[in-house]
């Protein structure tokens, strides 16, 4: 339980030192709604790490923290939403992977380095690779043995498009 507490605290500092750093303004940040931008659809883990985020943080400022799903293109469109906001501290992101998977894979309309700044990290967590447990698999390489047949008889699950061009190398060229 105290895992939570600590991101919490860094995103709340983090929040907080931004607000700080603006000009002197006669209002205390946040004075008007905070907009948190989820660049994915709505239920995913990105957007539930945003909307426990966003009742906390409304709860500890008193102003709303809006969550707005801008999914589409592995993240890059609502990335581009807030590269392109007015930098007053009024939108957010929260990003995945996927924002430097982005840049590795696509001509982007924005700069990925200077188009935002890291505040704070949320969330770590593992990638896995599993198979059904009626698979003979126990290493990377017998998971992908289905890919020697003609056809190949795999399928494969992922909750970005971007991982059907990185794996599984022995079915991406049938």
């Amino acid at each position: 339980m105290k895992r939570p507490l600590v991101w919490m605290s860094l995103i709340l500092s983090a929040v907080a030192t931004n607000a700080l750093s603006q000009p002197a303004q006669n209002t205390a940040w946040p004075d008007k709604p905070v907009r948190v931008v989820v660049p994915f659809a709505a239920g995913g883990s990105t957007d539930i790490i945003a909307r426990v985020l966003a009742a906390r943080l409304t709860q500890e400022f008193g102003q709303q923290f809006i969550i707005d799903n801008r999914g589409g293109a592995g993240g890059s469109t609502g990335a581009e939403i807030v590269v392109r906001a007015n930098p007053d501290g009024y939108t957010l992101i929260i990003v995945a992977t996927s924002y430097a998977t982005n840049a590795a894979l696509y001509k982007l309309p924005y700069d990925p380095v200077k188009g935002i700044t890291p505040v704070a990290l949320l969330h770590s967590g593992p990638f896995l690779l599993a198979v059904n447990n009626n698979v003979a698999a126990a290493s990377v390489k017998d998971s992908s043995k289905p890919c020697a047949r003609s056809p190949p008889v795999l399928t494969t699950a992922h909750p970005a498009s971007a991982a059907r061009r990185i794996w599984p190398p022995s079915c991406s060229s049938r």
